[in-house]
């Protein structure tokens, strides 16, 4: 059930998740003994340095691929969803009109909640194993590298989380424009077929008016006389 949830609503996941990762960010305890990632201590200096540098890359690669690519799409589909709304309205009548409407504005809504995802990449989050304060730090306490990495770490798993929920929501989002494009189909093919039936019997009504005799004059009394 918390999947399903998950996979319909993956924004409202995210802004949990991302609460939490990010205080965990800040959490000392995380390195110490009997912590989650004690283990951490054991990597030399030049692992840790390298690690902390392949994080920092990570982040921007992970930012560029969200704004670039989810930004963009979210944009396209957008417009193709409220191109969707006003067909419906043109095209298709009663209970598909209103289907179609209701689904190409819960189409939309997903797509801006996925381009304000996406935004969020532009947003500057915290950075950790940078800095002169870092350096001096650093040099006489190997922990300061070590909560550096682990916080760099919890920090890009929210830029990963966020891509992944702006995903979910355009992926929501284009589903409920398919069905909505189906339902339109099948209302304007529904009100063709009324249509044509009521064109037939027009036409039928017209050939049983045309069986009628059109003499209606009505017959005089012959006169008598007096």
């Amino acid at each position: 059930m918390r999947r399903l949830l998950e996979e319909v609503l993956p924004f409202i996941f995210y802004l949990v998740n991302r609460r939490k990762l990010l205080a965990a960010a800040d959490d000392s305890e995380l390195i110490k003994d009997g912590g989650p990632l004690s283990s951490y201590r054991n990597l030399d200096e030049d692992a840790i340095s390298t690690r902390i540098r392949e994080e920092h890359d990570r982040a921007k690669l992970i930012d560029e691929k969200t704004v670039k690519f989810t930004l963009t799409l979210t944009i396209a589909l957008t417009l193709i969803s409220s191109t969707s709304t006003f067909i419906s309205k043109a095209v298709a009548h009663g209970v598909f009109q209103s289907w179609s409407t209701a689904l190409s504005g819960a189409s939309a809504v997903y797509m801006l909640i996925a381009g304000l995802i996406s935004l969020g990449a532009l947003t500057t989050l915290p950075t950790y194993g940078y800095g002169t304060f870092f350096i001096i730090k650093s040099r006489t306490d190997k922990d300061v590298r070590v909560h550096a990495l682990a916080a760099q770490e919890r920090v890009n798993a929210v830029r990963q989380i966020r891509n992944e929920s702006a995903f979910q929501c355009l992926r929501n989002g284009l589903i409920l424009l398919l069905v909505s494009f189906s339902v339109t189909l099948v209302g304007s093919f529904s009100d063709l077929g009324h249509a044509s039936e009521q064109k037939e019997a027009k036409i039928s009504l017209q050939q049983d008016h045309s069986k009628i005799p059109q003499n209606n004059t009505i017959p005089q009394k012959p006169k008598t006389k007096n």
